[in-house]
Order: structure tokens, then sequence, then C-alpha cells
């Protein structure tokens, strides 16, 4: 019964500290990168959380999408919106921070419908910050 036991409680952390699973590309990179193609799925070993974004400006045709791992969700998961405008062009960012595998395929698994925590605000600032 102890033998069980132990067995029991070594599944259940490992099944907690296994490392989650992403869809990862970036079309600033090259990759083919958007609404469609959503690249490959990728072990994340030492993070807990996907991410999927994209970037638009308002005065171009340029738009840069992302699906990534991201580190801890100590503040939540959920999706935000950010819009800056500079030199006259209006930047906007959408982030969508999820926490189980394969969930930033696309918006809706991204929970793209749930209000945004406090960590996707600031990964779409950091977005727009490092793009601009």
């Amino acid at each position: 019964m102890k033998l069980y036991l132990l067995v029991l409680v070594a599944c259940a952390l490992m099944g907690r500290y296994s490392a989650i699973k992403c869809y990862v590309c970036n079309s600033v990179s090259g990759d083919a990168c958007d609404e469609s193609n959503t690249g490959d799925v990728q072990k994340c070993d030492n993070d807990n959380s996907c991410m999927i974004g994209s970037t638009t400006e308002s005065n171009s045709a340029m738009n840069y999408f992302e699906r990534s791992c991201a580190g801890p969700v100590d503040v939540g998961v959920g999706c935000a919106t950010e819009e800056k405008t500079l030199n006259g062009v209006t930047v906007t960012a959408h982030v969508c921070i999820c926490d189980s595998n394969e969930c930033n395929k696309n918006w809706e698994t991204a929970g793209s419908a749930t209000l945004g925590p406090a960590i996707a605000a600031l990964a779409a600032v950091v977005v727009i910050q490092l793009l601009y």
C-alpha cells in the first residue's frame, strides 16, 4: 500500500513539473507564422506557459506574428491588447499567455475571450518596445 501511494505521488509530481509543449514560430525570423501557419510544436524545458502575439502598424502592411514558450504564469493567464502611437504611426500589439499543452495554436485556444492579466499586458508593451 505504501509503495502504491509513493508511485501515485511521484506520478502526480511528474505531471505537475513536466515541460509544457507550445507552438513556436516567428514571422520576423522568416518563419511562415500567421493566423493559419502555427509553426512546430516544441517542448519548453524551463517554461510553463505559451504565448501567441501579433503586432500591426496602422500605415503599412507590416504585420509581426509570433508563437513561443513563455515564462512562469504566477499572475495568471489571459490576453491583452496595447496600442501606442509613435511618430504618427499607431502600433497595436495583441498577446495571449496560456498554460496548457499546445494552447497557443490560435487566439481561441489561447483564451482570447478572457480578460487580460498583468502579464499579458506587460508582454504586449514589451513587444512594442522591442520592435520600435
